[in-house]
């Protein structure tokens, strides 16, 4: 299962869950690299929240094309990703994406969290860092989108697009 939702940019909200194969993954791509390009479009910035939290595993081919999109995007383009914001209550993979975003300079600006809360302090941090705000109906809206995607995950229900 997978969701993506450009409705409250420039916040890219995605809910991932399951085993993600190149295909859930490149469609979970499309949308986040629209959020981008719209983004640099717009001369502003951009910021990722995922959540994670169910993600069971991931295909090599999935992890190949995520790397194959992030090295093909444009610096220019790609530089309007202000913050990612990864939620996982796993500790190997919130350490994997510290490290990570130690060493690559494209993944600077990934951070995992732990939680819904934890992330949304991190975006809010993020976004004023980038000299915007997060409203509290804002906050509010990304609230209920992630609630509602929890949801239609627990329903066993596929909501993508």
């Amino acid at each position: 299962m997978h969701q993506c939702d450009e409705s409250l940019f420039p916040i890219v909200f995605v809910f991932v869950a399951g085993r993600l194969d190149e295909d859930s993954i490149l469609e979970v791509v499309k949308s986040v690299d629209a959020g981008l390009r719209r983004a640099h479009a717009n001369d502003s910035q951009c910021f990722q929240f995922v959540n994670a939290m169910h993600v069971e595993g991931v295909t090599p081919l999935a992890r190949k094309a995520v790397a194959e999109w992030e090295n093909s995007v444009e610096e220019e383009v790609f530089g309007r990703l202000a913050a990612r914001i990864v939620l996982s209550d796993s500790i190997v993979v919130r350490g994997a994406i510290t490290a990570i975003s130690w060493f690559s300079q494209r993944m600077k600006m990934a951070q995992s969290c732990k939680d819904f809360d934890e992330g949304l302090n991190a975006l809010r941090e993020r976004m004023v860092a980038a000299g915007q705000t997060l409203t509290p109906e804002r906050a509010d809206a990304l609230r209920q989108m992630n609630a509602d995607a929890e949801a239609a995950h627990v329903a066993g229900g596929v909501k993508t697009g």
